[in-house]
């Protein structure tokens, strides 16, 4: 759900910050950047997946934590595999 509207996002737009976590940078070169340190809710993603999943602001919150915290457990499970 939220990769998808990530992805969407960035195909017409330089910038989206994911809340504690970081932002994704769409580059003139069309490849796409992760910037850990922009993690200040700008209230974009938020207001993204409330409007195409017709959640209010605390349920888009919540899928978004539980969407950041997926990727850091995927994260660690591959370092544990390293």
């Amino acid at each position: 759900m939220v990769n998808k509207i990530i992805a969407d996002y960035l195909k017409t737009n330089k910038r989206l910050i994911v809340p504690q976590f970081g932002a994704f940078l769409h580059k003139d070169d069309g490849t796409v950047a992760f910037v850990p340190f922009l993690k200040k809710d700008d209230g974009v993603l938020i207001q993204l997946i409330g409007s195409a999943y017709g959640l209010n602001p605390g349920d888009a919150q919540a899928a978004i934590e539980e969407f950041t915290a997926e990727i850091k457990k995927n994260i660690a499970a591959r370092a544990l595999i390293l």
